[in-house]
């Protein structure tokens, strides 16, 4: 989106051209209009038009005037009645409740990276199939029935840290795929180690029945994409208030 000439100043600085001049402060006023990083990209691809982003930023900023609106007067109302902190509940919200519902919903749609969930399911469901096939493929050479509880209570435990996992990565901001070493290859390493590669492995081992793997498998992705997701909104709305 933003070229940089190739010659650069001794002191590090890059010199940029005219257009690339523009192009910054075209980016600065759509930030300053609140237009999303994700939509401004479009709109230099050309996916989107200006037109229908401004539309749909004026309709988001219609909504948050009457949620103001509404603040302002619960704030009015909690002072002229003299209510105290044990009097506050949503019924002191003035205005309609539907818009409440709808500014918390942009809100949290802003603030959830759906493309992170949608690849931490498909990382998960990658491993739990993987390992599922190796695990019966071993079975089929000769399982005790001491390797299948291994297998099971190691799966389990590996759900577990994958779990634990999940909050370390949201609450230090991880990328997707990222390494823990500065000389372990990259992200590709990170990947093998990050909580979604955990959980299906986990998954594989601990479901020993078809039926078992498969309930492991969904809850495992519903309840990795449900902590991920609110933790996002949490992190941003902490960001916000800063």
């Amino acid at each position: 989106m933003l070229r940089l000439e190739d010659n650069a100043y001794e002191n590090g600085y890059r010199d940029f051209s005219d257009e690339d001049v523009k192009i910054i402060n075209r980016i600065k006023t759509l930030r300053m209009l609140d237009v999303p990083i994700p939509e401004i990209k479009k709109l230099f691809d050309g996916d989107v038009q200006l037109e229908a982003v401004l539309e749909e930023r004026l309709s988001e900023m219609n909504l948050q005037a009457k949620v103001l609106d509404n603040r302002m007067e619960s704030c009015r109302r909690i002072i002229k009645e003299g209510m105290e902190l044990v009097d506050i509940s949503p019924e002191v919200l003035s205005g309609n409740r539907e818009e409440w519902s709808e500014k918390l919903r942009h809100i949290v749609d802003e603030d959830i990276d759906k493309r992170f969930i949608l690849k931490g399911v498909a990382f998960t469901t990658a491993f739990a199939v993987c390992v599922k096939f190796t695990v019966v493929v071993l079975t089929m050479g000769g399982f005790s029935q001491q390797d299948t509880v291994f297998c099971f209570f190691g799966g389990m435990l590996a759900i577990l840290c994958g779990f634990v996992y999940i909050f370390a990565e949201a609450l230090t901001k991880q990328d997707f795929l990222y390494a823990w070493g500065k000389n372990w290859g990259g992200s590709g390493m990170g990947g093998l180690a990050n909580s979604y590669s955990i959980l299906g492995i986990g998954v594989g081992l601990a479901g020993t029945t078809w039926p078992l793997w498969g309930g492991l498998l969904i809850a495992c992705i519903a309840l990795s994409a449900i902590i991920r997701m609110v933790l996002m909104h949490v992190i941003k709305e902490a960001e916000r208030q800063k």
